[in-house]
């Protein structure tokens, strides 16, 4: 029992340490997130006040707006309705929609688009719906649907 005690402080206490050590203010984020959730009827708060999940039409968008070391945006759509994105144009208007409606502009809507446009992106060869985008050239945005139990994630992530 004591070792278990002893293993619980340590963990508690290494968590309270990792996140004084962000260099990002994460309850300017909460605050934000609680402002944002005002925005969109039905939605609510989790993982600690960070992550706003807005139920959707489709299933549900969970959108992480921040950071800890890097300030970056991650959206994503979770469906039981994939098969409406097989066609990849299908799946990067759907990458537009998320981006347009959920990144509170930090994502440029042109600018996406002219990327999708010009298919200027890399895509992996193992995973086939994982793309690298060329958004600004330094900085690292990426493009995926993958599995999750029954259902499919649809999302993108982007770091400044």
């Amino acid at each position: 029992m004591k070792k278990t005690l002893l293993i619980l402080v340590l963990i508690s206490s290494t968590l309270a340490i990792l996140a004084d050590e962000c260099d990002l203010n994460q309850q300017t984020r909460i605050e934000e997130n609680i402002r944002l959730k005002n925005r969109y009827p039905g939605s609510y708060l989790t993982e600690g006040n960070l992550v706003l999940v807005v139920p959707a039409e489709e299933g549900e968008v969970r959108i992480n707006i921040g950071g800890c070391v890097h300030f970056g945006v991650t959206i994503e759509l979770k469906t039981n309705t994939a098969e409406k994105y097989v066609d990849e144009e299908d799946f990067m208007n759907q990458i537009l929609y998320l981006a347009k409606t959920y990144s509170q502009g930090i994502i440029k809507y042109a600018k996406l688009k002219q990327v999708i446009e010009d298919k200027n992106w890399t895509q992996s060869e193992s995973l086939s719906r994982y793309y690298f985008f060329n958004y600004d050239g330094t900085s690292p945005f990426e493009v995926y649907e993958r599995q999750q139990g029954t259902q499919t994630i649809i999302g993108l992530s982007y770091y400044k």
